[in-house]
């Protein structure tokens, strides 16, 4: 990208009043690269040492607010194998999985949309976001999710629970509930049920009649 002779005093003169490269490579929307080129050709030597070393203090600060290496590569122009084992060997870099930064009020409003019973692929379509993404938000915030059964009702001492729930308060598996299944949307279950189930061994589980 060619540059004016205007930006370039710009340049000079932000350097002058101790702005970094990067923050003067930002405002004039060009690569860090850019600004120490022109710096170096209009006779001014940056200190790089210690502009690499606030360079790489600022990514840094970007990768814990939450910045992705896919962002951090386009905002400071470098590999991303790179970032990446400048990550690791500052100890700061963490295997994320795709959705955990979503901002809080988005996360809240995931979880409420699935509490009331929406599905995750109507849940991804109303956010904007894949389904794959909704899915990790919840299993990051220890969201039980449900599966096909789990709208089914459970009877319990005359009162009603959603199939997930009543495995959650049984303490059983949800997969030795689903086995007490009679297809009417209704599985009456008592404390002999129960007790009868927690007998079991862990994979063992019969149909409970």
């Amino acid at each position: 990208m060619k540059i004016s002779d205007k930006e370039i005093k710009k340049i000079i003169k932000m350097y002058e009043a101790k702005c970094e490269l990067q923050e003067i490579a930002e405002s004039l929307n060009v690569s860090y690269a850019t600004i120490r080129r022109h710096l170096i050709q209009s006779g001014i030597k940056p200190d790089f040492k210690f502009a690499m070393k606030k360079r790489k203090n600022n990514l840094i600060k970007d990768y814990k607010k939450g910045m992705s290496i896919k962002d951090l590569n386009k905002k400071y122009d470098y590999e991303r194998d790179y970032i990446r084992k400048m990550l690791k060997d500052s100890g700061v870099y963490e295997k994320r999985t795709v959705g955990w930064n979503l901002k809080e009020t988005e996360i809240k409003k995931i979880i409420k949309l699935y509490r009331d019973g929406g599905s995750i692929q109507d849940i991804s379509q109303k956010m904007g976001l894949s389904p794959y993404v909704i899915q990790t938000a919840l299993k990051k915030n220890n969201v039980l999710l449900r599966t096909w059964h789990d709208h089914d009702i459970v009877v319990y001492k005359g009162n009603k629970y959603e199939l997930p729930e009543f495995a959650k308060k049984a303490g059983l598996p949800r997969a030795a509930v689903y086995l007490k299944y009679y297809g009417d949307n209704l599985i009456n279950w008592t404390d002999k049920d129960i007790k009868k189930c927690l007998s079991k061994k862990k994979g063992k589980f019969d149909r409970v009649t």
